[in-house]
């Protein structure tokens, strides 16, 4: 009988708590003139799976919920709000302003036992910590390691006429200070198979997103297959932090504790900064999920837009054959022409001409094609409300925020009537706001590797487009987004590239 009136007396509470905190905000909303968005008509009205797992798995679905539904509208989500938004004005207020917005309440519980607490998966002052740690190897006198970016190309161009499969794995050289494509590779100093650390590090992830995806209901993943995923890749980095502290030891009973060292990886510069070998364990693997998808998706993406556009490689190739006495630096691959135009089409920035090409394949397939945040505080969003969308909308702290990049990269008021199409040259007159074209973020958070993942899918679309003169698409299937952390293309880039 006590625990029937205990059991009472709590739902009562949760009912008075819901009753004034839903009054509370709809005064402050009638006082700041807000008016609540579109709703979404759900099937499953309590939890909003068909929305999240519906949009999850198919992607254009999202940009059809904005045409019918608004720029702005709210779902259910594990019973409570989500805010969905393709408007730019509203991605300014999310993702601009870092003290009213976080990640660590949605990121955090699907990560932590992979990854912990780092750059990717926290707020306030942890966050701010990450970051300082990580700044420094970011800078451009660090990340630009074209003799690694080498090996892969070397690697790449012998793998075409065999078997067709790539696989670029330069993010391994920068961060944990080896290519697993370098001669030694099965010497003694690799720990382990890098094949099979890369297949659990890529499990791993998938697993985050389904977890991320699943909210409460994460626990329906299975624990077993996760934690074998993680302690793999857990006991593969950690034979490299051993190696750095062995590594800095050696060379401070050398040339003292004070000597100038030059860090060489992203490993061996955060041994110099904290001795928490499970910091630089967690560090390291957030900027894996940012670095080791992004190039590849980023050159997959555009190499899947120009097997299906003959005319624009030719072009591409004329720009290359063009540079082909000129050093590959960061100056001559920044510099304006096709290929920055093609990778903001495909996804997100300019460069030159390989930055073009660049940007065409973020816009059309951005590797982060929806941005989740949190409001920390009370807050609102200056459109979005109302019939004409035209009203602000009240945000609760705790409320979840999704940006479609996906959406807003398509949107045809900003990137003509042919949006939906790869048309490189739209960039040699496009100027959109930095708040309608954002493909690596921007504000506080904006991604420490944007430049390195731009540098480095310039070089080697330079050098194929110098040695290949055609490109033939072999697959007729259409762009399908495969979710993870990341977004690629679940059918893959089946491509037949030719010498003459």
């Amino acid at each position: 009988m006590d625990a029937i009136k205990s059991a009472i007396i709590g739902a009562s509470l949760i009912a008075l708590w819901y009753f004034f905190s839903r009054s509370k905000a709809n005064r402050i909303a009638h006082q700041q003139g807000c008016e609540p968005p579109p709703k979404y008509p759900h099937k499953d009205p309590f939890f909003g799976l068909d929305y999240i797992l519906g949009t999850h798995f198919d992607m254009p679905s999202i940009s059809h919920n904005h045409l019918r539904y608004g720029n702005t509208f709210q779902t259910n989500l594990m019973g409570g709000v989500q805010l969905n938004t393709c408007s730019p004005q509203n991605a300014r207020s999310i993702i601009g302003l870092n003290k009213q917005w976080g990640v660590e309440s949605l990121r955090l519980p699907g990560m932590d036992l992979f990854c912990g607490k780092g750059i990717i998966t926290s707020d306030g002052t942890q966050w701010e910590h990450s970051k300082d740690l990580l700044k420094y190897m970011f800078r451009t006198t660090n990340i630009v390691k074209f003799s690694a970016v080498d090996l892969a190309v070397e690697d790449l161009l012998q793998r075409i006429p065999n078997d067709g499969t790539t696989f670029l794995h330069t993010a391994t050289h920068f961060l944990l200070g080896f290519s697993a494509l370098s001669e030694t590779r099965d010497s003694e100093n690799i720990f382990g198979d890098v094949e099979s650390f890369t297949n659990d590090f890529h499990d791993s992830m998938f697993l985050c997103g389904m977890r991320i995806v699943l909210g409460f209901f994460r626990f329906l993943i299975p624990r077993r297959k996760f934690e074998k995923a993680f302690k793999s890749s857990h006991q593969f980095l950690d034979f490299y932090i051993n190696r750095a502290f062995d590594t800095k030891r050696s060379r401070e009973s050398e040339n003292g504790p004070d000597s100038d060292q030059k860090s060489t990886s992203l490993i061996e510069g955060l041994v110099y900064q904290t001795n928490d070998k499970i910091e630089i364990r967690n560090q390291t693997l957030q900027m894996l999920m940012a670095a080791s998808d992004t190039v590849s998706i980023l050159l997959s993406n555009s190499t899947f837009l120009l097997s299906r556009n003959p005319q624009v490689w030719k072009d591409l190739r004329a720009e290359s054959l063009s540079r082909s006495s000129e050093a590959l630096t960061v100056q001559t691959l920044n510099a304006p022409g096709l290929l920055r135009n093609v990778l903001f089409e495909g996804i997100l920035l300019s460069l030159t001409s390989y930055r073009l090409l660049k940007v065409k394949a973020l816009r059309l397939y951005p590797v982060f094609p929806v941005l989740g945040r949190v409001a920390l505080v009370d807050t609102t969003l200056p459109v979005g409300g109302g019939s004409a969308g035209n009203s602000p909308i009240f945000v609760p702290s705790g409320t979840r925020a999704d940006v479609s990049f996906y959406t807003m990269f398509r949107d045809k008021s900003i990137f003509g009537p042919d949006a939906d199409q790869f048309v490189p040259s739209r960039w040699e007159t496009l100027k959109p706001d930095q708040w309608e074209f954002l493909p690596f973020g921007r504000g506080p958070r904006v991604c420490v590797g944007r430049k390195n993942a731009l540098l480095e899918a310039s070089y080697v679309l330079m050098v194929l487009a110098g040695k290949f003169a055609r490109i033939e698409s072999r697959d007729d299937k259409d762009y399908k987004a495969h979710m993870k952390l990341t977004c690629g293309n679940g059918n893959g880039c089946k491509v037949a590239l030719f010498e003459n």
